[in-house]
């Protein structure tokens, strides 16, 4: 734990807000790619975030795709054979900005695992800023820390006392490593926490997995900390957000594509009259990429009122 102890002892003079998210500066046409665990993966479902982030900037025609799996580390991202790697998805998406959430999986194997983890997350962040994903420039990228657990007070799930230990740990860790290689970092540990303090009703379903109220919550405090802005009132972005939430079915339908051992593994080259499975679903899934981008073009409309 030598690093970990450094890394700690870094933090405690910095101070607990030194190295906190400054404001995001986002450009015209920018496309903003998300990755990380089952936090981010829920995002899509309830598309709070995305849809402020829109609202606020209505005039840039801004492009989101959510490229999270439940389960999703570091250096640890399973997929179907030929699925493509994380690079190649990010290349794909032309990503100028990836919002990056992990370390809730990893900081379960406590503090004796924090060294590994905080050199995988420099690794990480330094193999994204060799790339140039968007074929001109690196990513601007957003490093987000795990969210705390929820106390649910029930006798079937923990009260989350243990797991918060480990994840307020590793959040600092994540903290000082952004600090060093100058990229935004947001602090949702402590947000998500105090956010639980003041709900009348859980946030989680089960102490860990945000419901719809809990990532609306949660967007609020992020757009203060990445825009320096407030959220709009909900009567302000109800149709942009039905606009966003059908383009994210779409792309989740394409990404999150059913059977991918059909689609990109063992069975994929199965073929019958000379045309396979991979053939057959590359064509399906080249159709909601094409739909998938019309409906940007909705979202984009209607954030500008039209």
């Amino acid at each position: 734990m030598r690093f970990a102890a450094i890394f700690l002892l870094t933090l405690l003079l910095l101070g607990p807000t030194s190295v906190e998210a400054q404001a995001l500066k986002l450009q015209k046409g920018d496309h903003i790619s998300v990755i990380g665990n089952t936090t981010a993966d829920r995002l899509q479902h309830h598309a709070w975030l995305e849809t402020y982030v829109h609202a606020l900037h209505p005039e840039l025609d801004l492009t989101f795709r959510n490229l999270a799996f439940p389960g999703d580390e570091l250096k640890s991202r399973p997929r179907e054979d030929n699925f493509g790697s994380p690079d190649q998805w990010l290349t794909k998406n032309e990503s100028d900005v990836v919002f990056a959430f992990f370390g809730f999986n990893e900081a379960m194997r406590g503090p004796e695992a924090m060294d590994g983890f905080l050199k995988n997350l420099a690794d990480v962040i330094d193999g994204m800023l060799s790339q140039t994903y968007n074929g001109d420039s690196p990513p601007r990228i957003v490093i987000f820390s795990p969210i705390a657990h929820e106390n649910l007070k029930s006798r079937h799930l923990p009260d989350g006392s243990k797991n918060n230990i480990n994840l307020k740990l590793y959040s600092g860790g994540m903290q000082v490593v952004c600090k060093q290689k100058n990229v935004v970092f947001v602090d949702l540990f402590n947000s998500s926490l105090a956010l639980y303090e003041q709900a009348a009703k859980p946030l989680t379903m089960n102490g860990i997995h945000l419901l719809d109220h809990g990532n609306k919550a949660l967007a609020s405090v992020i757009i203060p900390k990445l825009f320096d802005r407030d959220v709009p009132a909900d009567d302000k972005v109800a149709k942009l957000r039905e606009a966003v939430l059908d383009k994210n079915y779409h792309w989740f339908s394409r990404y999150r594509v059913v059977d991918g051992y059909n689609v990109f593994g063992g069975r994929s080259k199965l073929a019958w009259f000379g045309q396979s499975n991979a053939d057959v679903m590359k064509r399906e899934m080249e159709i909601f990429d094409i739909k998938t981008v019309n409906r940007d073009k909705i979202v984009w409309a209607v954030a500008q009122g039209s």
